[in-house]
């Protein structure tokens, strides 16, 4: 599964909304910890334990993304730019 972490203001920021993978055990399953950390790998080949709340699983993002689109209401001609 593939994850875009969020961080906050102590996180590196080349890893600020940073794509990562989660790291999976010989079962199949997402590695994590008992206190919600999960343990990924980044694009550029570094693994961390990470917070799981301060991740964001990419299709879910998409869907809002979406939604959010569809709400939104439409603007008239007259008010769009030219």
């Amino acid at each position: 599964m593939t994850y875009r972490y969020r961080g906050d203001k102590l996180t590196r920021p080349d890893l600020k909304g940073a794509f990562c993978d989660a790291v999976k055990d010989e079962r199949g399953k997402c590695v994590r910890g008992k206190n919600g950390a999960m343990l990924v790998r980044f694009e550029n080949g570094e693994t961390h334990v990470i917070l799981g709340r301060q991740l964001r699983h990419l299709e879910r993002e998409r869907e809002r993304e979406a939604a959010r689109d569809a709400l939104a209401p439409k603007v008239s001609r007259r008010f769009q730019s030219v």
